[in-house]
């Protein structure tokens, strides 16, 4: 490994280290509200290991009962490890567009986020944005493919329960104008609900309108 790639390994380690005033200090909370992290817009760089959550996944946090998410650039593994940690007192989950960074998510990992979280735990509201697609180079204009989903009520008792799933398209110019474009769906079963998953392509959804 060269100096410099080094120097630039060092620096994300360092840089993205939760503080331990701020894991003392979220231990009793029952509402987790994570808008910003420092430093979270700049993992483009190869090679940088993203942050696996906001605080250690194994921190159980007793009185937790909802966790909102917005730009910190965190991992869905680790996200799904602090949920199972937590799993007997969350109830509700939100996570926006820039909860995974710039990380990629792939249809296996959001099905298998979904079936753990329903199998394991008893969610009653979970929104999650999860990027699916991303065309990125320097200097030229952005691209973002997302696949979200809603989940309101008990996921078991599906006669109270809504499933649905959004197909988004995020185009930013290099000057910062930024557009959106989005599909909606709603599926009334579970199993409805990831076959459309696992079934539709977010991109090309977009590309041949």
């Amino acid at each position: 490994m060269q100096k410099d790639e080094k120097e630039r390994e060092g620096y994300h380690r360092e840089y993205f280290e939760v503080s331990p005033l701020f894991t003392e200090t979220v231990r009793t909370v029952e509402d987790l509200v994570v808008w910003r992290v420092q430093g979270s817009e700049v993992r483009r760089e190869e090679n940088a290991v993203p942050r696996e959550f906001v605080v250690p996944t194994a921190m159980k946090l007793e009185k937790l009962r909802r966790i909102e998410l917005g730009k910190v650039g965190v991992t869905l593994c680790g996200l799904k490890a602090f949920l199972m940690t937590n799993k007997e007192t969350v109830k509700e989950v939100i996570c926006g567009e820039g909860t995974f960074g710039h990380n990629l998510v792939e249809k296996e990992e959001i099905l298998d986020f979904l079936e753990q979280t329903r199998d394991n735990m008893g969610l009653e509201t979970i929104e999650v944005d999860f990027l699916v697609s991303n065309q990125y180079r320097r200097l030229v204009d952005e691209k973002k493919y997302f696949l979200s989903v809603r989940i309101h009520g008990n996921w078991r008792d599906q006669a109270f329960c809504g499933f649905d799933i959004g197909l988004k398209y995020r185009f930013t110019t290099v000057s910062g104008e930024d557009t959106m474009q989005s599909h909606w769906v709603r599926k009334h079963s579970y199993e409805e609900f990831v076959k459309f998953i696992a079934d539709t392509d977010v991109q090309g959804h977009f590309e041949i309108r």
